[in-house]
């Protein structure tokens, strides 16, 4: 499949320390038929001066600079929009891609609309400490139903590749949305599905500017109730590109996807009738799965900030 183009789509923002790495990584792939795309986001440092270091030396790299700041996901929209690429892998700016990566993503994406790989992790230094950020991060691989798929998503943007179509279906993303890597998956799981590869083939650099990275563990994330109101702001935003029109849910998941949304309704308002949506959705879960575990502590902490709001109330 050497013939098919694929194109690189990155999208920078001040990333000058890890960017050199990254694009030296990219552009030393075995699998050479390839465009890089980079939009940078309105630059303060040395990113644009090194993008077009690279450029002038290597004709598959193309640069566009955005007149004004996007934030990232619209910056990935965007950068996605102008790839031509049969194929599209999304690249963030601080990585580095094994040389192999393209060539193995594309020797098994088969018939599926993505393939995702597993991953290495590193730190600033660029030392690995784990040779597994699947098994790191304890994910859940294998969604069993897209509610399964958007309470844990999968797919991490950086290490995953796609095809041109899905590419397409995927524009303009969902206004709500708040991670670009979780309304794209949820396009392909309703497509011709997600594939993964169990290879690690990038090393994701973990840092403290990263815009989503490794979790902080659920306790301490979610422990206090202002964070957890939080959290669920964010569970809402995923409901609402559920419901988009081309997502296309089937009856099963329809209606598991109502129940779900009654229970965030009712967190907001309170009321424990939001416990009783949150069982009846549980009944179709795999009891086994990683998901049913994160739940049950999702639902202690639902309890939690429960009477934490009942408390700030009565102290008002």
């Amino acid at each position: 499949m050497e013939s098919s183009l694929v194109s690189i789509a990155m999208a920078t923002y001040n990333g000058e320390r890890f960017l050199e790495k990254q694009m030296a990584s990219i552009l030393d792939q075995t699998y050479k038929n390839i465009e890089v795309v980079v939009c940078d986001d309105v630059s303060t440092d040395d990113t644009v001066a090194i993008l077009k270091a690279f450029a002038k030396k290597d004709k598959r790299v193309r640069l566009v600079e955005n007149k004004k700041n996007l934030g990232y996901v619209k910056n990935f929209e965007k950068t996605i929009s102008l790839c031509k690429g049969e194929y599209i892998a999304l690249s963030d700016q601080d990585d580095i891609w094994m040389e192999d990566k393209i060539a193995i993503l594309i020797q098994e994406i088969g018939e599926a609309s993505l393939i995702h790989s597993d991953a290495y992790l590193i730190d600033e230094e660029g030392n690995i400490f784990s040779q597994s950020y699947s098994q790191y991060e304890k994910k859940y691989l294998y969604p069993k139903n897209i509610i399964e798929l958007i309470f844990n998503p999968v797919v991490t943007g950086c290490s995953a590749l796609f095809t041109q179509e899905l590419g397409q279906s995927i524009l303009p993303f969902c206004k709500d949305i708040y991670v670009h890597d979780l309304w794209i998956s949820m396009i392909a799981y309703k497509m011709q599905g997600i594939k993964y590869c169990d290879k690690p083939l990038i090393q994701y650099r973990q840092h403290k500017n990263n815009q989503i990275g490794l979790s902080d563990g659920f306790v301490h994330r979610y422990d206090r109730c202002y964070e957890t109101k939080l959290f669920f702001k964010k569970q809402k935003s995923k409901f609402v590109c559920l419901f988009s029109d081309r997502v296309r849910l089937d009856k099963d998941e329809y209606r598991l996807a109502q129940k779900m949304q009654k229970f965030f309704f009712y967190f907001e308002q309170a009321n424990l009738l939001g416990f009783i949506y949150f069982f009846q959705a549980m009944q179709v879960v795999d009891k086994k799965s990683n998901f049913f575990q994160k739940s049950q502590k999702f639902l202690k902490y639902f309890i939690k900030s429960f009477f934490c709001k009942k408390r700030e109330n009565a102290s008002l």
